[in-house]
């Protein structure tokens, strides 16, 4: 009786052994992740490409003996993406708008102390939402969340705009630009 045992078991063992056998395997045509994965991948991908732009450009701004956490710049702009939110606005619509807007700023004057550079993000977010919204930001809603008074955020977006002579008009090359160029160089028009 233990022979039949034996055999019955081997039996599986060689059908399985000889279908591995005939499996071809084609990398190219397996594929593991479904349509939603696969999109969250890319979009992942593209979040992670975005917040490398971000922090390289930020810390540029900054006063040379001045290095921010990246963890910390990223903790700033999600607590203005929150604001935009709230605002029932996109952030991904304002975003390199406000990134530009304050870096034309920046590069005609000086660098940011650590201090000066949520104040700037504020307003340069406030200046892409009237420009690129047709509403433009809830200044109530935004002295109560971000903590600075609206006269603060009028006296520094007129300097802002004053400063870059109102230029608020942003292509699509001056994005890519902005994309793709090596670090800015502060202090120059």
């Amino acid at each position: 009786m233990s022979g039949a045992v034996a055999v019955m078991s081997a039996v599986p063992q060689m059908s399985l052994r000889r279908s591995l056998e005939r499996f071809e395997f084609k990398p190219a045509n397996m594929s593991y992740k479904s349509a939603a994965e696969k999109e969250f991948d890319t979009r992942a991908a593209a979040s992670m490409q975005r917040n490398l732009i971000v922090c390289r450009h930020v810390q540029s701004w900054m006063e040379p003996s001045i290095s921010l956490d990246p963890g910390d710049i990223l903790r700033l702009f999600d607590c203005i993406e929150r604001l935009v939110h709230l605002m029932e606005y996109s952030f991904s619509a304002i975003l390199f708008p406000m990134l530009i807007y304050a870096e034309r700023y920046i590069k005609k004057t000086r660098p940011l102390k650590r201090p000066e550079l949520f104040p700037m993000l504020v307003v340069a977010a406030c200046l892409a939402l009237k420009m690129w919204e047709d509403y433009g930001p809830d200044l109530d809603l935004t002295v109560k969340v971000c903590g600075i008074s609206k006269r603060f955020i009028s006296d520094l977006e007129r300097t802002i705009l004053e400063t870059f002579e109102y230029r608020l008009l942003i292509s699509t090359e001056d994005v890519e630009k902005f994309k793709t160029d090596p670090l800015p160089t502060m202090g120059s028009a």
